[in-house]
């Protein structure tokens, strides 16, 4: 019986790791060889000049990646405790009053663009959460010349500073959008 169950055990950990492999190279052939095209197609763009930019609550940066041209404008952020009877799993939710405006020539999809990052003063990061019921979300499509406003929503600890971060750890982008803001501008 001891036998069997050794053999189980080896067959499978054999059969994992010889499945395993070979996903894992056919997706690192496929996205190595179509993110080279996508990260070209962003190079060649003369118009604007590839800058990690670090900027505060009010300022626009503009974004270029493979979904697009849009420029990004953070309002404010605030952090609360509590919000409508919901608290977060960390210290607190970081609400970010933001605007993306499609300056490009193809429709954008507000669930992609949205997708960022917030960091803490101890450097960890979080995604914004999505589908929360008690923030002015932003859904849909922006057309080319079109301005949508809502809110992105972040479970964080407690900082003395926070980084807003778009293009965080990708690839396909031009450049890096980082927006940062002290304790004192989020509690005011």
């Amino acid at each position: 019986m001891r036998k069997l169950c050794l053999l189980i055990i080896t067959g499978l950990i054999v059969f994992t790791v010889a499945c395993g492999d070979s996903n894992v190279n056919y997706v690192e052939l496929n996205d190595e060889s179509t993110l080279d095209e996508e990260t070209e197609n962003i190079e060649q763009d003369d118009s604007y000049e590839s800058k990690d930019e670090v900027l505060s609550i009010g300022d626009t940066g503009r974004m270029i990646d493979t979904l697009g041209e849009y420029e990004i404008t953070v309002h404010s952020a605030k952090a609360f405790k509590e919000i409508e009877g919901n608290t977060p799993t960390m210290d607190v939710y970081v609400v970010v009053d933001v605007s993306f405006k499609n300056i490009g020539d193809e429709e954008l999809f507000a669930n992609d663009v949205k997708r960022t990052h917030l960091f803490s003063d101890n450097e960890l990061p979080q995604e914004n959460l999505f589908f929360i019921e008690f923030i002015d979300d932003i859904d849909g499509e922006i057309n080319p010349g079109e301005t949508v406003t809502g809110q992105l929503i972040f479970e964080q600890n407690d900082s003395d500073f926070y980084e807003l971060i778009f293009g965080w750890g990708l690839s396909t982008v031009s450049n890096e959008l980082t927006w940062h803001f002290t304790r004192e501008e989020v509690n005011e």
